[in-house]
C-alpha cells in the first residue's frame, strides 16, 4: 500500500476491460452497494455521511447525459442551479478551462463527441470539488483534445489542490499524468506504486565493459564537458 506520508494528487486506476474498476468508482459514489466491507471517503463513512460526501465530488463515470435540445449554457445552468453552485462566473470559467469556444447558440445535439466529452468534464469540475473521479475521461477525443485535458487534469491536481482518480486501460496515458497507479485485476488490486518508483525502476542504460578503467572514466569526462 501507499505510505500515508505520500501526498497523492493524481491516482491513476489501471486494468484491463471488465477488471472491477468503474464497480469500483460506482461504490465510492454509493451507486452499488459493495457485498463486504466499508468504503471511506474524506475520513468519514460512505453510507452514514453519503450526502455530504458527494457534495464534494465530481464525476464521469459512463457516458455523460445531456438535454441535447439545450444549449451548453443552458446544460450547465441548470446542473449548477439544483447542485447550488450558480454563478455565471463559475459557468464561464469551466468552459474556458476545457477550450470549448463559440457554443453560446449552438445545441448539445450538434456537438461532436470530443465536444460532449470536454462538455461533460467542465460540467463535474464547475462545483469546484476536492476530488473528480474519472472514468475514461479522453474516450472521443483527438490528439489534441487528450494533450488538452491531460495539461488540465495536472493543472486542476497541481494548482488547484483537486484529488483526481481517474481509471484507464492505457498505461501509456495513465503515466504522464499520475502520481501513483494501482493495478486491478478480476476485482482485485494486485499492485499500488508510485510512479517514480516505476520510472526509476525502468530507466533506459547501456552497459560497457572496458580493460582499463581510469582511461575510460576520462573519456567519459572529456565527452560530457563537450
Amino acid at each position: 500500500m501507499v505510505p500515508n506520508k505520500i501526498r497523492i494528487e493524481i491516482y491513476g486506476f489501471l486494468g484491463p476491460n471488465g477488471a472491477g474498476k468503474t464497480t469500483t468508482m460506482k461504490m465510492i459514489l454509493g451507486l452499488l452497494k459493495p457485498t463486504s466491507g466499508n468504503i471511506s471517503v474524506f475520513n468519514k463513512d460512505l453510507q452514514t455521511n453519503l450526502y455530504n460526501i458527494l457534495s464534494n465530488i465530481g464525476m464521469l463515470i459512463e457516458r455523460a447525459i445531456f438535454y441535447e435540445n439545450m444549449t451548453a449554457y443552458q446544460n450547465m445552468a441548470l446542473h449548477l442551479e439544483y447542485m447550488g453552485y450558480y454563478n455565471k462566473e463559475n459557468l464561464e470559467k469551466s468552459f474556458m478551462q476545457v477550450n470549448l469556444k463559440n457554443i453560446e447558440n449552438k445545441k448539445v445535439k450538434d456537438f461532436s463527441q470530443g465536444m460532449k466529452q470536454r462538455l461533460a468534464i467542465a460540467r463535474t469540475i464547475s462545483t469546484k470539488p476536492k476530488l473528480l473521479i474519472l472514468n475514461e475521461p479522453i474516450n472521443g477525443l483527438d490528439p489534441i483534445g487528450v494533450k488538452e485535458i491531460r495539461a488540465l487534469l495536472l493543472d486542476l491536481a497541481k494548482t488547484q489542490n483537486i484529488t483526481i482518480f481517474i481509471s484507464s486501460h492505457i498505461l501509456s496515458e495513465i503515466e504522464q499524468i499520475a502520481d501513483i497507479i494501482g493495478v486491478l485485476n478480476n476485482g482485485t488490486l494486485i499492485e499500488e506504486v508510485s510512479m517514480d518508483k516505476v520510472h526509476q525502476e525502468n530507466i533506459d542504460y547501456i552497459e560497457i565493459v572496458v580493460d582499463d578503467m581510469k582511461k575510460a572514466s576520462y573519456i567519459l569526462m572529456v565527452i560530457t564537458f563537450l
